[in-house]
């Protein structure tokens, strides 16, 4: 009956895909349909649990649902200082790059992520932000993987600048100093 609590509803889905919470995210009951989108937000955990479980088949079909969600979603529906069309523009490549990851398919997760960093550093300031799945730390991780080590340094020091009070940074700091 409160339309602007959709954007509040989806963070457990959010919360728990950031900390790889595989088996709680597919125990999250599908929100309302009257939120539509935290149940488009739902269908992107559920899909990073199921890759992350190995279930691929199931991770495509859940994949298309999200698509589907997303697509239905009116992009001007606001969300906070932003709306709908915003936070689909860094999901979907968010998605995709994270799949690619997840699979080992490294230059698809950076083309991806690189898509969804920029899609992220276009949203207006917002508090809760809207997205708490920083992009730049999943492309750092591609880079990475992907041997690319000084490109990896440049995205992880580009976050500090966007993120300087980032929780996983400032303890990497504290171990640094000793």
């Amino acid at each position: 009956e409160i339309p602007p609590l959709d954007g509040f509803l989806y963070t457990p889905a959010l919360v728990l895909a950031k900390f790889q919470r595989w088996d709680d995210i597919l125990a999250l009951p599908e929100p309302a349909f009257e939120a539509p989108i935290s149940g488009a937000v739902w269908h992107l955990a559920r899909t990073l649990a199921l890759v992350g479980k190995g279930r691929l088949v199931d991770a495509t079909a859940e994949r298309a649902k999200f698509i589907e969600a997303t697509t239905s979603l009116p992009k001007t529906l606001e969300l906070g200082n932003n709306n709908a069309g915003s936070l689909v523009a860094i999901a979907r490549p968010y998605l995709d790059g994270r799949i690619a990851l997840m699979r080992g398919n490294f230059a698809e997760a950076i083309g991806n992520l690189r898509e969804a960093v920029i899609a992220e550093d276009a949203l207006a300031y917002d508090e809760p932000t809207p997205w708490y799945l920083p992009a730049r730390e999943s492309l750092g991780a591609a880079q990475l993987r992907a041997g690319d080590f000084a490109g990896a340094e440049k995205t992880f020091r580009e976050d500090l600048v966007h993120n300087p009070e980032s929780g996983r940074y400032n303890s990497v700091l504290l171990l640094r100093a000793g």
